[in-house]
């Protein structure tokens, strides 16, 4: 046995015998309705959150994401619970893993199967006769992020010793071949503590007006630094956005976009001015695992953008074709449906975007929602999170919290062959980020007066930004 087995070992063998009999995650109730039913479990005062993932009549290969997901950040009635819309037959069996964080640790927990004629019988015995077993993994967490665990299966371990004696091969690439790194170091970290570091970040100043994807704002330097929070605020433009003349001079730092705009029929000033950040001059990476404190905002066609972009743009310039990944993408509205699919801010996504077309921005994305105390869905700009992105060869890894609630398998290791940049911002509108048919937006995607119609609607919009900020705590990148 080599000395890494042997230390995995370990570490393996004093995480179970160290963690998994101080708590014992309890038995999933499930409560079954004519179109919904109910998993929970009871309270324990250390209990941080749960997640459920659920699979309807198939079983889980490993603690992937589920058919069905829900995570769950505070209990109600003296339980951690979440209700998921699904009408359920008799012949149907349930399939659940939980991810649990009680005190400092992370236990997941393989359950059932359970059958679904048995919980309607009301019968004690409602575990279905299968081949399934169940597992119990941990997970230990700490205040500040952890380096990244070394995986063992299905289990993992986390990498507790020093990194001078034990340096794990990094699939992590920085540019001009400065690779002397291993696997969980922290390669950039910025927390916010005094004001914004001209040597580590770009604030944009700029107009974007140069895809089908643009959003209806102005970058103009406004980002800043408050009291260890970085802040966004987006403001109105107080001109005509019709005819006015914008030439943002010496000022302007991108070079793809537009650096003065003379307002005329189909080019409009950006109706709104906000705050855009990035580190595409002083830091870029290939591969690796992000993790951004936000608050994003709330209000009416708001997004947060906290994002990943490609630095040289070798596959082109317009419609994604070098791709764009999200760390958290969260529309501002406190309502939005879309084809009869709820769209707003208690839903979180994250993944690739590959496609300028709004009605195809989900297709490399992963979703979840978070249920608050009352046992309804959580605008996500209510509280801070801490938004996770695991940048992998072959996958995307997306996590809240510390929960994984999305893996995007796909070939980013032949699409995607060039580093990425960090970029932190605010902005509304926009071409892209709202689907075509979504209720009540007051504007459509395609119309070349997108940004005017926007504009004659500000006085609605403007009245639901409660809190139209985005507040960022820190951001970390380690080598994975």
């Amino acid at each position: 046995m080599n000395k890494l087995h042997l230390i995995v070992g370990i570490l393996y063998f004093l995480n179970r015998f160290v963690f998994n009999y101080g708590y014992t995650v309890d038995t999933v109730k499930l409560d079954v309705f004519d179109d919904k039913f109910q998993a929970s479990i009871p309270n324990d005062p250390d209990i941080k959150w749960v997640a459920f993932n659920v699979n309807i009549n198939k079983a889980f290969k490993s603690f992937e994401a589920g058919q069905l997901s829900g995570l769950v950040g505070m209990p109600r009635d003296n339980k951690w619970s979440h209700e998921f819309t699904r009408s359920l037959s008799d012949m149907d069996i349930i399939y659940i893993w939980l991810a649990i964080q009680h005190d400092r640790v992370i236990f997941r927990d393989k359950q059932g199967p359970f059958s679904v004629a048995a919980i309607r019988r009301g019968d004690s015995n409602i575990m279905a006769i299968t081949t399934s077993s169940t597992t119990t993994t941990t997970t230990t967490t700490t205040a500040s992020p952890p380096p990244s665990p070394i995986e063992v299966g299905n289990n993992r371990v986390d990498a507790t010793t020093e990194q001078t004696e034990n340096c794990y091969a990094s699939q992590t690439e920085l540019p001009h071949g400065n690779n002397k790194h291993c696997k969980g170091d922290l390669l950039f970290e910025e927390t916010f503590d005094s004001r914004l570091d001209e040597n580590r970040w770009t604030n944009e100043v700029r107009i974007p007006i140069r895809t089908t994807d643009d959003e209806f704002v102005m970058y103009n330097g406004t980002a800043y630094v408050d009291n260890g929070i970085l802040r966004i605020t987006p403001t109105l433009y107080g001109g005509s956005i019709n005819i006015d003349n914008i030439n943002l001079g010496s000022r302007c730092t991108d070079i793809y976009d537009k650096c003065h705009l003379q307002a005329r029929p189909n080019f409009y000033i950006p109706p709104i001015v906000s705050g855009r950040i990035n580190t595409r001059k002083f830091f870029n990476f290939k591969y690796g695992r992000i993790e951004v404190r936000a608050k994003v905002p709330k209000g009416d066609w708001l997004v947060p953008l906290l994002m990943l972009q490609p630095n040289a743009k070798r596959y082109g310039n317009s419609g994604y074709k070098s791709g764009e990944i999200r760390i958290a993408f969260v529309r501002g509205n406190t309502q939005l449906k879309w084809n009869s699919l709820d769209i707003d801010g208690s839903y979180l996504y994250g993944g690739a975007i590959v496609n300028s077309d709004a009605d195809l921005r989900h297709q490399f994305m992963a979703n979840t929602t978070l249920d608050d105390v009352n046992g309804a869905k959580e605008h996500f700009g209510n509280a801070y999170h801490v938004y996770s992105l695991i940048w992998k060869p072959t996958e995307l890894l997306l996590s809240v919290d510390g929960y994984q609630y999305g893996r995007i398998k796909t070939d980013f290791k032949n699409s995607i062959q060039e580093p990425f940049f960090i970029t932190l911002g605010l902005s509304a509108g926009g071409h892209g980020d709202f689907p075509l048919d979504v209720a009540n937006k007051p504007w459509k995607n395609t119309d070349p007066k997108a940004a005017l119609r926007f504009n004659e609607k500000r006085n609605e919009w403007s009245r639901t930004w409660e809190q139209p900020s985005l507040e960022v705590d820190y951001v970390r990148v380690y080598a994975i």
